[in-house]
This record gives C-alpha cells, structure tokens and sequence, in this order.
C-alpha cells in the first residue's frame, strides 16, 4: 500500500477529534470502502502474538466445543473442591451491595457453581476463569504467624529448596497431609447469554505439591491462560475446548523462597503496551535459576516482566511487600495497590517505574519495629529528610489493597474515563470495598486527585471487566481463609445509552483480528476502549516489518490521540528485533504532543536506538518533566559514557524537586556504569549530583561511597550509611564503623539516627577487639543519647550470644565466632562508670545483666551498692541483685537479706527468690509472709517461686493457696499462677493436681469463657500494650486505632474503650471473635417480607427494630427496619480471627485484656 494513502487515510479518520475520543466509532468513520487483499499471511508468531490483550481478557477466536450440561465436580486429578452449596442469601448477596445512584449489580456466579475465588479473567468470549484456593492455614499454605517457631528457619532460606527442608525438619507429616487439598482454576460460561453463568467446569487442578502456594493469578492471552502458583508461573491449554486443559508448562521455577504470611503470593498478571507479561510476587521472595543468570532476592516483593514465553525475565521494580495487582493505564505507567504491614502504617498506592525501589524486606514483620519501616517512614509519601534510595507511595489507599484494574473505556459513563478500581479487602464486608481512583500528572510522576467508594459491602478479591463491558467484582464472602463460598458479581451502570458501543466492542473483542486489514487494524489502534488498541496493536505487531509504515503513519498523525500512543509502541515491538524500524521515532521527540515525545524517547531506549542519541540528550531540557525523565533513562539505556555531563546537568537544575527526574539520573549512571567517571561529580557543588552519584554506588555495590560518610551535607552521609549497611556493601564497613564516635553528636541525633544505629551495628558485624572498644566508648558517652548507647551496650552483652538475625534489617546473618578475652577488659573499664552513675534505668539495668552474664567480680562494689540504692529504679536494682548471683558475690546473701523488708515489692519479691535458693527453708516464711500480707503482684512473685523452689513444704503452701482462691479470699489475679503451679507440680503433690481438676470440672459443659477466666484480672498493662504494638502474630494495629496509630476501620477505636465495655467482653472478643462483633461492626443482610433486602451494618438492635447503616458510596444512611417485617436474617462472621488467641500465650493473653481494660479514656 503506498504510504501517502495511508497517511491520507489515518487523517481522514484519526483524526483529533476522533483520537481517543470514547465516543469514536471506527466502523462508523470509515468512508472509503475497504482495501481487499492486502494483508500479509498470518505471521508465524500469530498464534502467540494475535489478539492480546490488557486486563486478562484475551483469547484467539475457538469454534465453540459442545459445553458440557453439568458442572464438573472434579479436575484431572481428581480432587473434588469442598464447595458449599448455596442458601437464600446466596441469590440475595448482589442485592447487598452498596453501589452509587445510577448502577445496578446482578448475580454472575456463586456457590455451588464456584468459591473461594481469589483471582479471575476472562477471555474474549466471554469465559470466566476463576483461581479457586482450597489450601489455606492448615492445608497447605501456611502463615509465619501461626508457626513462630520457624521463623529462624524462614529467615535463613535461600531456595524454594530450602522451604521444603524447613517443612520436613519440623512436619513430617506434611509431605502427605500438606498434598490433599488442591488449588485450582475453573472456568465458568454463560452458554444461553442471560447474565448468568449456567456452566461450571474444572480447568485445571493438581496445584498440590508441598510447596505450592496459592493460585492467584490468571491472564487469558491466545489460546493460552497463565497462571501464578508459588514457586511456578504456568501456560496452560486447552486445545480441544472442551472446558479442560490439557496442557500445563512452567515457564519459571522459583517463586515463594519463604513463607512470610498468607496472600503474599505470585500474582497481578497483565499485558503492558511493549506486548510483554507482567506479574508481580509479594514479600515471599525467589530464586531464579535462569539459563544465563540467576535473579535472587529471598526477602522482597517485585514486579517481574517477561516475553510470553518466558524468556527475557526482568526486575521491574523491586521492594514490595505485597503488590497484589497490577495496571497500566492508558499512556502506558504501571500501578499497583501494596499492603501496609499492620504497625500503625496505612497502604500505599504506587506508581511503579523500572528500577524503583520501594523499600521493604520481608525479615521487617518480625522486628516489634519493623526494622526501619516505622521508624525511618519508609512507608510515608514524599517527605523531608526521607530515605533517598526509595520511590515513595504517591498516596496512601486502603488497608487491603487486592484486586486492581484500569477502566477500558466501553461501558461505563465519561467521568470514569483513566480511573482506576481498587479492591479494598478488610476481612469484612461491611468495611471493604472497591474503590475509583484516578490520578493526574504532576511532574515526572503523579498525584492521586480521587480516592472514594464506588461499591461497599463487598469482600472483594478480584475485579475486572468483561467482554460486555460490565464490571465484575470476585467476592471472599466473609474471613480469611475461605467458607466454600464464592460470588463474582456483575456492575453496570442502568439508563446508560451506550448499548452501540458495548455490542460493537465485544463483538470486536471476539473476533479473529488475523483476518482484517493492516488498515483496519491502524483505525483501531484509535478505539475508544484500550482492550481493543491492545489486540489491534498487538495483532498488527505480529505481521513484522511490513507493519512498520502503518504504525509510523498513525504515530506521525496530528493531534493527542491514544492512537499515536499505541503506533509508537508498535514501532518499538518491530524495533527490538529490527532496531532501524525505530527510526520514525526520532523526530518525534519533539513533537508538539508532550506524550508523544515522552513515549518516544521511553521507546528508543528500550531498543537502544544510537543514532537517537543526538535527540535523546536535547530532550534533556524539554519542558516536560516526563520527556525529561525518560530522556535520561534512555540515554542510559543507550550506555554512552559522553552522555553524563547533560545527564548531571539536568539534574542539577531539578535540584531534587521531582524524585522521579532523580531516580531517572541514578539509573542513568546506573546503567552507564561509568564508575571512574562519576569521581568527577563527588566534590560538585551541587548536593542533588552527589546524591544520584551516591545512590548509583549503591547500585553498584561501589566501596567508594563510603566517601560520602564525611560529607558536608548530614542527608548524604545518612544516605551513605544506610547503602554501606543495606547493602551491605561490606568492604566499606569499616569507614562505617569508624564513624560511630567521630562528630555525630554537634547534630540533631534523632536526624541522625539511622547512621548512628548502623555504625553501631557495623562495630558489631566487625566483631573484633577494636569494634568492641568502639562500642564501650559511644555506650559511655554521655553526649549520646541514652536509647542509642543502650543499643551499644546490648551488642556488648551480647557478644558471645548473639542472636543469628542482625538488629537493623532483622536479616539471617550469624556473626563470626568471637573470643571472650576480648571483651573482658572492655568491660571492666566500661561497667563500672555505667553502675555508678545515674544513667538512667535501662542503662543501668543492661550494665548489671553484661556484668552479671560475664561474672565480672570486679564490678561487685558497684553492683552492690546499685541493689541497695533506694533512688534507682526497681528494675536496675533487681538486675543488679541477679549479677551479684552471677559474679558468685561474697556480698550477695548481705544483699538479700538487706532487701527482704525494702520499700519496692519489685525488689523485695526478688530478694524472697533469691532466698529460696540459698536458704529454702527461711524463703518459706518469706514468702508465706507475702502471700498473706502483700499486692496481688506479690503474690503472683511468690507462687511462681514457690512453684520453681520443688519443695515439698513449698507444695503445701501452694495448695494452701489455692483453698484461699477456692474460699474467694483471694481474687482472679493469682488464677494464672495457681494453674501453673497445678500443672507443675500436681505429678508430684497430687493434691494440686486435684485442685486444678475440681477447679476444671466447675466449667459448664460448652466451655464459653471459663477456661480463660485465668486471663480476666492480673495481667501486666505495660507488657500488654507492647504486645499490642508489636507482636507480630496478632497484629492488632491492623484492624484498631489507638491514639494517632492508624489502622482501617475493621474494629472499633480502642480509645476509651475501657469506659464502655468490660474485661469479659475484651476477652471473648479475643478468644471467641463471631459470638461477640463489636456493635457497629457485625454485616447482616435482612430479607423482608416485601422482597426488598436491606444489607449492612447493624448498629442497634432492641425487641421490636434493627438500625442498619447502609453505605451508598462514600456516603452513609441509616435505616430502621421493623422486626415484624424480617423474612430471614443472615449474619456475616467478625474480621477478627477467629484463631488469635493460638497465637498468645496463657500470661499474654492476661497482659492484653488488662492493657484494654486501662484504656479508659
């Protein structure tokens, strides 16, 4: 066809007022009669290449195979799903949603034809493939939280292999019971066209081995459907289309080294515009063993991107924690929704760039801090002094981040035109959610301009759009491992004049585009729904070179069409096998389109293009931010060492204002690897040069940036710091470590912090006699401030113990073998000033556990006079009583007896268990005394030594007291310790055995809340509230605000609670979650008698009326329904697991409900 036709043809019908445009109809613009015989025979890549598509909704136009009649209740493997079968509310549950004025949602699917959906697609006829898990908690995907004992283990694995191993060491068992339950994909169809899925089969199961994760994510491309399953990323077909696949092939092997916690999977499945597969992996990690090289990182979240074969597997970006779904939107940026990781942070909505680095690491969950997460505000947006190296969040979405997708184009009303929709997964209907997004520029990057509830009381895992257009949502139902049950609900908007256009795309969509024009497909590019610029560019792509003057026709064309976007694109496809196709694209570099010229320079660096260098480094000073930004990646893509001087240039100018235009200068130099030639930037002027120059060392593990440890600005020597130490970039360690006691004090420290606690922690990596000096000298400087030179001194105490994770990134790293006779005179220099000085208590307290642990005779003055000091604090003096044990102390049996009858219960109660070793028979007394006479806390003292002494006198007191429990002279405070002492002792004084018995047989017979009775009263608030903040395996802060922690609104606010509610309600909320819902907070849907159903949350209750709150989109009403109207009544389970309580011991658990009970205001 002769180029000037085309290029007559693309103006006449793509024009501006038609490009992009969703009311553009390319059969309707079309005048001149088409164009026979003109396309080239299929290319051989057709089958792979032809109709793809964003969003999941791909396939190569099949004949219909005969459907089958009935659903399939079991694979080719034989495993049939424990589906459960549906109830009235079933039909009703689309009736429950709360969607905005003007949309209606109708039933798609649902038990007993689908469940426990947590990924879905379609293809582009139409067939629905769910990612059904039927593995969770206890049959195959566990949860570190429920398996805190392998954590260490977890921590230390390096391979899928490695996971295997930790499984077998601790379970044996599982290699067969971990194989039963099988994950799966099923296919639904709508054979009659009603709306309905009628049709149910199993796709494919066997997703069973050990270690097999959960299935959550599936893409339909061709003939092909991918689907991620921990440690594999499978292509499955089925070539007789008979509803089950046939064939299955791992593409990679590697995926999900540990197990962190569940939903942390392989996942977000998607096309991008360079025709490549994208999909992401949560903090699980991988280890990939590829036939040229191998991509490891056992501890991190990443984004990965591929050919569809498989080949050419890339780190997009990196530092995850759980990126659960992927989107681009219509110009081609990657987004994603990340969860936060339950300590008080919030989710985070990412615009994801190649290289980024978000910045967690898996071994955080693990600290009670999170590493430094939570104190570094690492999850925060951009923000003064923050951590260079990251690519912030550019909002904070949510509290479950799950499903994500971009709207089409076709379907829905103009106004939702480049939004996005955000699955919000809260473990509850009533506060979960999808959310509509949208963003707009700003700079190189984006801001989020809207954030609100599209539809509510939805547990939504997935959503999507399907060939019709409609919206559909994957609903979990209720918890969080899965009911057997399952919805996929379908949204569309009613009165919405646009039934033209849905029947002309999904006619579209389910054509095979193999068999139309390259000029057909050049209109198409210009379509008002991306779904099919995708297939159109994609399909036009696959005929090779002789597509090139169609694409550059189109790219050329006038005007901001999303056309011009898609050619361009193309071009590059064509380009990377055929580079001088991209010729086209170098003038347009300054085209009068801003996106045409940023897409471009994008483009010609991704084929690495030369002779577009020229162009590229004019593109530096382009008033675009974004032209400027992938200006720069580019030239770095093309590796000229020439090009850094314009590179710097630029961002000097930018003055580290836009952290995009940054980051694009850091992976410049990154990819230039010009390592002697950025020593030229180290003294420049500018701060923002030295920056990127440093974070490019970072990338290059360059020894060299420690350097940056004494420059003048403090921001670069944090910087510094924190790369040597991440890294770790370990032949720097010791600059870092030398810096730890060299000017650091002249500055803000808490500014500081980061550098301070890694130049502690690279003393302690370094472990040799000097580093200890150097750790002795910072924990005795009194300009240092006490948190940090306790730091110091635990690593001192330490030092012959040390834990295998080190104390910054809680990563597994077992420090060398260290000699005693190096620290004993360290130590001996540096106690004793720390013992005699008023240091405060927790310096005090550290100094006296590293005497007592080193049995340092010499500080027996000193830790003599500390346990007699009545102005120290309580706990220094009891730590100082202990080590004088330790050190065998001729003053020790003086020291206790001087501190039976001290002011401080603490100490005294220290002093009657010391006692009781030297003397037991004078302890008795003692301690008999301070059952009858002292606090609840004493007594809880006094039983557990009584219980540790082994004694039969001391066994007699121990039944005594609990005849005093039982004659109710003594309250609930003691019941834990009375049951220790039970089970104990009871073998060897039945009489205490009896007791506990009696006491257990007094239990009703459905148990309820008196086996946790002991948990009532008694308990430590101080320890509670840590634990509350901390404790990993409960994750309270997820769900509860407290104070200015920010959670979702799953639970109620626990400020104040304590005013309304009493210990037995915080209590069997803990143990027993469903039989208590916080009021406000239990989702009931109600079916009336009339027909209508009302779903939402229950706020009141009384004998003749229920209050509901109903969500109708952002916005709440309520509405009061009468009792005399209620058909049926369906309650929904508390998003409080129901298993939190296996994850407290019997004495947390205390600690907790008294915590509660504090919160009175």
């Amino acid at each position: 066809m002769d180029r000037n036709l085309v290029m007559i043809l693309c103006r006449l019908h793509l024009s501006p007022a038609g490009m992009g445009n969703p009311e553009f109809d390319s059969r309707s613009r079309i005048d001149l009669p088409p164009i026979q015989n003109l396309s080239p025979p299929p290319h051989p890549l057709l089958l792979s290449s032809t109709s793809l598509l964003q969003g999941g909704l791909i396939a190569l136009l099949l004949p219909w195979a005969s459907l089958p009649s009935t659903a399939q209740e079991t694979g080719a493997h034989g495993f049939q799903a424990p589906v459960a079968e549906a109830t009235p509310e079933t039909e009703k549950s689309s009736g429950g949603l709360a969607l905005p004025d003007g949309f209606q949602a109708t039933l798609f699917a649902a038990e007993p034809l689908m469940a426990n959906p947590v990924a879905f697609c379609f293809d582009e006829q139409g067939r629905c493939f769910v990612a059904e898990t039927y593995r969770q908690e206890t049959a195959g995907v566990p949860d570190n939280r429920a398996h805190r004992y392998w954590i260490p283990d977890d921590l230390a694995a390096q391979t899928v292999a490695d996971r295997r191993a930790m499984y077998l060491k601790h379970h044996p068992e599982y290699a067969e019971a971990w194989t039963r339950q099988h994950d799966l994909i099923r296919r639904l169809v709508d054979s009659d066209g009603d709306g309905r899925a009628d049709l149910s089969t199993v796709y494919a199961d066997g997703f069973n081995d050990l270690l097999d994760g959960t299935g959550a994510g599936l893409l339909a491309v061709g003939d092909s459907l991918y689907y991620t399953c921990i440690p594999h990323l499978w292509r499955l077909q089925d070539a007789d289309g008979d509803g089950a696949a046939e064939s299955r092939e791992s593409l990679h092997y590697g995926y999900g080294v540990r197990v962190a916690l569940r939903g942390h999977d392989l996942h977000g499945l998607t096309l991008g515009p360079d025709g490549w597969l994208y999909f992401s992996i949560g903090d699980r990690g991988y280890h990939l063993e590829l036939d040229d090289r191998t991509l490891a990182d056992p501890g991190s979240g990443a984004v990965f991107r591929c050919r569809l074969d498989g080949s050419g597997l890339e780190i997009f970006a990196t530092g995850l924690r759980n990126p659960q779904e992927l989107a681009f939107d219509d110009f081609g940026n990657l987004f994603t929704g990340d969860n936060n990781c339950d300590a008080g942070d919030r989710a985070r909505f990412l615009y994801l760039v190649e290289g980024g680095e978000t910045g967690w690491r898996m071994n955080f969950q693990y600290r009670g801090d999170r590493g430094p997460w939570m104190p570094e505000k690492w999850w925060w947006t951009r923000h003064p002094g923050q951590a260079a190296f990251l690519i912030p969040p550019i909002a904070h979405v949510g509290s479950g981040p799950s499903g994500l997708v971009h709207y089409p184009g076709t379907g829905f009303p103009d106004e939702f035109q480049n939004n996005f929709f955000l699955c919000d997964f809260l473990g509850g209907r009533s506060h979960s959610s999808v959310r509509r997004l949208q963003v707009e520029p700003e700079g190189a990057g984006y801001r989020l301009v809207k954030n609100e509830v599209l539809i509510g009381n939805v547990l939504a895992t997935d959503v999507d759009f399907g060939p019709d257009s409609a919206m559909y949502v994957s609903d979990w139902v209720a918890g969080w491992t899965g009911t057997g049950r399952g919805r996929l609900h379908r949204i569309r908007p009613v009165d919405f004049q646009a039934e033209a256009a849905i029947a002309e795309t999904k006619s579209l969509l389910a054509a095979d585009f193999s068999t139309k024009t390259s000029e057909a497909l050049a209109l198409l590019l210009n379509h008002r729904d991306q779904r099919l610029r995708l297939k159109a560019q994609f399909t036009l792509a696959a005929r090779g070179a002789t597509a090139a003057p169609y694409f550059q026709a189109v790219a050329e064309g006038r005007g901001k069409g999303l056309g011009r976007l898609h050619a361009i694109w193309g071009l590059g496809q064509l380009a990377a096998n055929r580079p001088a196709l991209a010729e086209p694209l170098v003038s347009l570099c300054q085209d009068p389109y801003v996106e045409a010229r940023a897409q471009s320079c994008k483009v010609l660096g991704e084929v690495g293009y030369p002779p577009a260098y020229p162009q590229l480094i004019h593109a530096l000073r382009d008033d675009s931010a974004r032209v400027r930004y992938f200006a720069a990646l580019a030239l770095g893509k093309l590796g000229k060492q020439e090009a850094l001087p314009a590179i710097m240039a630029m961002v000097e100018a930018n003055e580290d204002r836009d952290l995009y235009l940054r980051h694009a200068g850091v992976m410049a130099c990154t990819w230039i690897g010009a390592a002697d030639a950025v020593q030229d930037y180290l003294a420049h002027p500018s701060a923002a040069v030295r920056m990127v120059v440093l974070l490019a060392q970072r990338r290059w593990q360059d020894p060299g940036i420690a350097a940056f440890l004494n420059d003048p600005e403090p921001l670069l020597q944090i910087e510094a710091a924190r790369a040597i130490y991440d890294g770790p970039i370990l032949e720097a360690f010791p600059a870092l470590a030398a810096t730890l006691n060299h000017n650091v004090f002249g500055s803000d420290q808490t500014l500081l912090e980061p550098w301070i606690r890694r130049a502690v922690a690279a003393n302690d990596r370094l472990s040799q006699a000097e580093h200890a000096e150097a750790l002795a000298a910072f924990a005795a400087n009194p300009q240092a401030a006490p948190a940090y030179r306790a730091v110091a001194l635990r690593n001192l105490r330490d030092w012959l113990q040390a834990p295998a994770t080190e104390q910054v990134l809680n990563l597994h790293w077992p420090r060398p073998e260290r000699q005693r006779q190096d620290l004993i005179p360290v130590l001996e220099g540096l106690l004793p000033k720390l013992l005699a000085e008023p240091t405060g208590t927790e310096l005090q307290a550290l100094a006296a556990e590293t005497a007592g642990r080193f049995s340092l005779r010499s500080c027996q003055a000193p830790l003599l006079e500390l346990s007699q000091s009545a102005g120290a604090a309580p706990k220094a003096r009891v730590a100082a009583l202990q080590a004088l044990r330790s050190c065998s102390s001729d003053g020790f049996a003086h020291a206790v007896q001087a501190l039976l009858d001290d002011g401080e219960p603490q100490v005294r109660s220290a002093a009657a268990r010391a006692l009781s070793e030297l003397e037991p028979e004078a302890a008795l007394e003692v301690l008999d005394q301070a059952l009858a006479q002292g606090s609840s806390r004493e007594r809880q003292l006094a039983l557990r030594t009584l219980t540790a002494m082994k004694n039969p006198e001391a066994d007699r007191l121990l039944l005594r007291s609990w005849q005093r429990w039982q004659q109710n002279q003594w309250g609930d405070e003691v019941l834990l310790e009375l049951i220790d002492a039970a089970e104990q002792r009871g073998q060897d004084h039945p009489p205490l055995a009896e007791a506990l018995t009696l006491y257990q047989q007094s239990w009703p017979e459905e148990g309820g809340l008196a086996p946790y009775r002991f948990a009532l009263f008694g308990g430590n608030a101080a320890e509670g509230h840590r634990i509350f903040l901390e404790k990993a395996e409960v994750e309270c802060q997820r769900c509860h605000a407290l104070g200015e922690a920010q959670a979702a609104a799953i639970g109620p606010a626990l400020d104040g609670i304590a005013a309304r509610q009493n210990r037995k309600y915080f209590l069997q909320s803990i143990v027993s979650p469903n039989e208590v819902i916080a009021e406000g907070y239990e989702s009931v849907l109600i079916m009336l008698k009339g027909g209508k159903d009302v779903q939402g949350r229950l706020l009141q209750e009384t004998e003749n009326a229920l209050t509901l709150e109903v969500l109708e989109g952002e916005k709440t009403r309520k509405v009061e329904v009468s009792k005399d109207q209620v058909r049926d009544r369906f309650g929904g389970l508390s998003a409080m697991p129901a298993n939190l309580s296996e994850f407290l011991n019997r004495e947390e658990l205390r600690d907790l409900v008294e915590f509660l009970a504090s919160l009175k205001e």
